[in-house]
């Protein structure tokens, strides 16, 4: 979200961003100042006749201690002589009912130290109007897409430009990905891109784009569209229906992985675990729905259909049984794994512990939904897995990587609420 927007009024030394002490700096050492004020008047909708102006003029001179330099009379007085046009001054109608709405605008008169204030603050309106458009929700952008989601608040330590970095990277891996394979197939160049640390590299940005990962998506769909790109309410609505998990829920489990967590010790680990599972559990889903559907799509049955209709008619059907095969698998997610980690969720927000029968439930859980998997039909429902000895490695070895659910210990795990 890049700006051009001009900001040398706030470069002046003098510029109230230069002086006012940063947010939570401690300001008990600094000087007070009790002999001497700063002063600043600000009058709206004034009577623009010349008369008037004049005889604002010569009541301050006129006023007792304008001769004295020392007196604020006669600083407003030496202020009101130096006054010209800085800027223009827009008011709003009295009454937003009225037929006419439209906003007034009026010339803005003052000193030279107003118009530095006016402009300062000018610049600093329009560098928020960047990131928020409502001053009654300031989590408007910057909250939803930084503050709740890469981060707190500057000193947090999960407030980090690495986060932000982190996702730039992805997306030049994801463009990397279009490069490497689009030359895999090259008659010239295909046997460079076929192999060695070019493949791997290759494969490694085609794994980000097809393979399941719960918290890059919880992050992504936290970005308002700019310029038609980014994620609405409406489009955040496909992280739930993919993972069944509301994207506030996935900006817990970002939230309480990694490091600096808040968390007692054992409790990340447990969810570092759970979006393992997760992000297991979709790559298989997809694999072999997938697989599936590409067999339809191959078949005498679909390839000689008269018309559209009576194709998706068998795709249908297709779906309909690949629906069956799955369904044993998918309703341990939806309504005994998700569940469950929902309410280790909200116990490692209030508590900061889990209780132990909540544990539990999660850890048979995820057991029923390991054991599901390995034996569902859906591994053997086409040839294409059925005889593919990497895709059965990965289901008998599920989820993987030698991870394992370990229970917490010492207060990270209450007998009761």
């Amino acid at each position: 979200m890049a700006t051009n927007l001009p900001t040398n009024n706030l470069k002046r030394k003098a510029s109230r961003w230069q002086t006012l002490p940063p947010l939570g700096e401690d300001t008990s050492a600094v000087d007070t100042e009790t002999e001497k004020y700063s002063l600043l008047l600000f009058l709206r909708d004034l009577d623009a006749s010349p008369q008037k102006w004049d005889d604002f003029i010569e009541g301050l001179k006129n006023s007792p201690g304008s001769i004295d330099e020392t007196s604020t009379i006669s600083a407003v007085l030496e202020a009101a002589l130096e006054t010209q046009m800085i800027n223009h001054d827009y008011i709003s109608p009295a009454n937003p009912n009225a037929s006419d709405t439209k906003r007034r605008r009026l010339d803005l008169y003052g000193n030279g130290a107003a118009g530095g204030q006016i402009a300062e603050y000018d610049e600093l309106i329009n560098l928020a109007r960047v990131v928020w458009s409502d001053p009654d929700d300031i989590r408007n952008t910057m909250g939803e897409v930084y503050q709740s989601n890469l981060g707190q608040q500057p000193g947090d330590p999960n407030f980090t430009l690495d986060k932000i970095f982190h996702l730039a990277r992805c997306w030049a891996e994801v463009r990397y990905r279009y490069m490497n394979h689009s030359l895999r197939d090259d008659p010239s160049l295909y046997s460079n891109y076929n192999k060695g640390r070019t493949s791997m590299k290759g494969n490694a940005a085609n794994a980000m784009v097809h393979e399941s990962s719960v918290l890059l998506d919880a992050t992504v769909v936290q970005f308002l569209p700019i310029g038609g790109i980014g994620y609405n309410a409406d489009d955040r609505g496909i992280f739930q229906e993919l993972y069944l998990l509301t994207p506030k829920e996935g900006r817990q489990l970002v939230q309480y992985t990694g490091q600096s967590t808040g968390l007692r010790i054992g409790l990340p680990q447990v969810f570092d675990y759970i979006v393992h599972i997760i992000n297991a559990y979709m790559n298989w889903r997809v694999r072999v729905l997938e697989s599936a559907r590409r067999v339809t799509l191959s078949s005498p049955a679909y390839r000689n259909a008269n018309n559209q209709a009576a194709k998706a008619n068998i795709l249908a059907n297709s779906h309909q049984a690949s629906g069956s095969r799955i369904q044993a698998v998918d309703n341990i997610y939806a309504y005994h794994f998700v569940p469950a980690l929902r309410v280790l969720l909200e116990e490692a927000g209030s508590l900061n512990a889990f209780v132990r029968l909540s544990f539990t439930t999660l850890e048979n859980a995820t057991g029923q939904l390991i054991a599901s998997i390995k034996v569902s039909g859906m591994n053997t429902a086409t040839p294409d897995l059925r005889f593919n000895v990497q895709f059965n490695r990965m289901v008998n070895q599920f989820p993987g990587q030698g991870r394992t659910l370990m229970r917490p210990t010492g207060t990270s795990l209450l007998a009761s609420r």
